[in-house]
């Protein structure tokens, strides 16, 4: 149940038709997996947490570099040299102490990855390697729960939700691209994060029930948002078995 505090900091979302108390509830009772907190996890997770979701977990190997800044809004020049994962807790514990943060420096692996998925209900991406992205795929299909999966380059992004028993990433991706250094201005992996984080609240309050995997593509030089379906791939080596 939601204390009085809690409705009265979350009373705009509350008061919202298509969401309200019972949606803030289920809110308040979910468990999200955000592997990576640079750019899109920056957004995700602060997003996330200011909803006021039940439990986040985090997951980054990286340290906070000056180059980062440009676009990474969690962080500043203190902070440099020191664990995003670590930073990113102790920075979203002071924006919303009700929510319970778990933070770990690590690489998200294939041997890894279902130890920390198990018992959360979505599972988002904020990295920025096809590698880790195909392990969360992999945890999203062996244990049967949505992943969120968001990229950019330069003023261009997308942002696709992976629904289970339905198409999964590795039905749109085959292989492991050659990890090069990414050329991104900071307004795309904003908007490709609260998408992803828009997403996520909906589907974990039951505002929204997908039916389908869906991958929305935009440009902002272009002003052009494009969405497709995404068709399950009966030979995927990840989910068509």
């Amino acid at each position: 149940m939601l204390n009085k505090r809690e409705l009265e900091r979350y009373n705009s979302q509350i008061i919202f038709k298509k969401f309200g108390k019972e949606s803030q509830e289920k809110l308040k009772k979910a468990k999200a997996l955000l592997v990576g907190v640079g750019g899109l996890g920056s957004v995700i997770s602060t997003l996330l947490v200011r909803a006021g979701i039940g439990e986040l977990k985090i997951v980054d190997r990286d340290v906070v570099e000056l180059s980062n800044l440009q676009r990474q809004i969690l962080y500043d020049e203190t902070d440099i040299g020191k664990s995003k994962a670590k930073l990113a807790k102790e920075k979203l514990r002071k924006v919303n102490k009700n929510v319970k943060i778990k933070a770990f420096k690590d690489e998200i692996t294939k041997d890894n990855v279902l130890k920390y998925a198990r018992n959360v209900d979505i599972i988002l991406d904020g990295t920025d390697n096809m590698k880790a992205r195909f392990a969360l795929n992999h945890a999203s299909v062996k244990l049967k729960i949505p992943f969120v999966h968001a990229g950019c380059e330069g003023f261009s992004g997308v942002c696709a939700v992976f629904v289970p028993k339905k198409a999964c990433f590795a039905c749109l991706y085959k292989e492991c691209e050659v990890k090069k250094p990414i050329s991104v201005l900071g307004p795309t992996p904003v908007l490709a994060g609260s998408m992803s984080s828009g997403y996520a609240i909906q589907m974990l309050s039951s505002t929204m029930k997908l039916k389908t995997s869906f991958m929305t593509v935009f440009s902002l030089i272009d002003n052009e948002f494009d969405t497709y379906i995404i068709k399950k791939d009966t030979k995927c080596a990840e989910c068509g078995k």
